[in-house]
């Protein structure tokens, strides 16, 4: 079923699927057994494609991962605001870290 929304298999693991949206925004599809993990930056496509899966396979949705195969991981968001130097756009950068067992994943 992944295949036909536009979700692709990803060549490093067959249970991995990635769909790229043309606005930039992606989710990541991690299949393990019985279990499914949503990874993505828009919470509203994320709920859209949990909604599609529940109207064909009877789901629960558990909310945020805490732990996978028992290690924790966790979500940190940062900003980083120097706009004195960037005179130009006067933008602040933010983002988020993921980790898992304790150490960054890119």
């Amino acid at each position: 079923m992944p295949e036909n929304q536009g979700y692709n298999k990803t060549q490093v693991d067959h249970y991995v699927y990635k769909r790229n949206f043309k606005d930039g925004w992606f989710i990541i599809l991690l299949l393990y057994v019985d279990d499914i993990l949503l990874i993505g930056d828009d919470t509203a496509k994320i709920n859209g494609l949990k909604s599609d899966l529940g109207r064909v396979f009877e789901m629960k949705d558990l909310g945020k991962a805490k732990h996978i195969f028992g290690k924790e991981v966790t979500l940190e968001a940062y900003t980083y605001a120097d706009m004195a130097r960037d005179t130009d756009s006067k933008r602040s950068t933010s983002g988020y870290l993921f980790t898992y067992a304790g150490g960054a994943v890119s």
